[in-house]
Parts: structure tokens; C-alpha cells; sequence
């Protein structure tokens, strides 16, 4: 893995984010963004073995409840196969994730097969993209730079997946490396930050 800048802390852990709900941070110094050039501001991950990962706990087992995963990517080429930002997936195909797929659509998902879908080449390789994948009550929706993609999924269930939470990958299993840079990963456990198109924050 290459690192772009000197990581201080590269997994915050867990911290209060307001209204009682948890956030789990994972930033680079400086975050990414739109904010001038990001391309020395996340972590670089090489497609082949790259990830970060955290040991299966109960904080990623979301049940019902509201959620938001969000960051800044950037792909290095055109995947020849699903690359995973991140994905929390077991042996019987249960959990969620965020793909960038072989036509640089972004895909996400809840449990099984169930998913959301961009338009084809809705991303561009060397480009910085602010991503946001949010369940509200039971309606799990996709932010490509703020704007809804896709066709948002309804009444989704439970999704707990008893496995490792990873970055840049999906699972043991079906590993999917991401090729590419992220940054500024952010989960909100309990709370749906966005729940209408939105301008995405360039600061860190």
C-alpha cells in the first residue's frame, strides 16, 4: 500500500457524532475533496492486495436502523472486475457494500443480490468523487457528488453480515480490491445525514 501523505492515525475508531448515534472516522490528513488538489490526500490501494480491515464486532450490524457510509475515491483505471470501496459480506451472501464496476457504474447493496445500480461510466478514472450510500427507515439510496443514482431500493431488511468490515475490498471470500485512492471513510451508525440531493462539504 502507498501512502500519499503521512497517516497519523489511519483508523480513529469510534466517536459520538451527535444525536446519540456512532461514527467510525477513518481520515487521512487533510481529507479529500474538491478543496484544491486532492491527489496527496487519501490512501492508495493497488487493486491486487490492498485493504484495511476491522474484526467483525456489533457496531457494524446495523439491523434496521438508519446508517450512512460516506468518502471521497478516485480510481486509477477501469476495473476488469467489481472493485470494492468497502463491503461488510459473508459466506451465505448476506451484508452490504459499494462497488465500482467493469463499465465504472457504481454499484451497492443490502443482503443478498439486492442492489442500486449508476448509469454506465457515471465515474471517470483519475477523477475525485464524493460517494454517499444511506438507509433511511427502510430505503437504502446512492450519492454520486450529492446527486441521487440509480433506482433506490424499498423495504430492505435486516443486513448482518458477522464477518470484517473492510476498506477497499469486500471479503475473504470474494476479495475485490479496490485500484485507486480513498479517503475521509466515514459511518454514522443511527442517523440518515442525507435524505435528498445535496452539495458534498470540500473541507476535511
Amino acid at each position: 500500500m502507498q501512502d500519499f501523505i503521512k497517516k497519523e492515525s489511519p483508523i480513529r475508531g469510534y466517536t459520538g457524532y451527535g444525536g446519540g448515534s456512532t461514527s467510525l472516522a477513518w481520515h487521512t490528513s487533510g481529507g479529500g475533496g474538491g478543496g484544491g488538489d486532492p491527489a496527496d490526500k487519501g490512501v492508495h490501494f493497488d487493486g491486487s492486495d490492498d485493504y484495511l480491515g476491522l474484526a467483525d464486532h456489533s457496531a457494524f450490524d446495523f439491523g434496521t436502523g438508519n446508517v450512512t457510509f460516506e468518502c471521497w475515491f478516485n480510481v486509477d483505471t477501469t476495473p476488469s472486475d467489481w472493485n470494492s470501496i468497502f463491503g461488510n459480506f459473508n459466506a451465505s451472501e448476506d451484508g452490504y457494500w459499494l462497488h465500482v464496476g467493469t463499465s465504472m457504474q457504481l454499484s451497492g447493496g443490502w443482503r443478498g443480490a439486492d442492489s442500486i445500480n449508476s448509469s454506465d461510466n457515471a465515474v471517470v478514472a483519475g477523477r475525485w468523487y464524493h460517494v454517499a450510500m444511506v438507509r433511511n427507515s427502510n430505503t437504502l439510496t446512492i450519492y454520486l457528488n450529492g446527486i441521487s443514482v440509480g433506482t433506490p431500493l424499498t423495504s430492505i431488511g435486516d443486513a448482518t453480515a458477522d464477518t470484517q468490515f473492510r476498506i477497499a475490498s469486500l471479503s475473504a471470500t470474494y476479495p475485490r480490491y479496490f485500484d485507486g485512492k480513498i479517503s475521509t471513510l466515514r459511518v454514522t451508525k443511527g442517523q440518515a445525514l442525507y435524505t435528498a440531493n445535496f452539495t458534498p462539504s470540500t473541507d476535511p
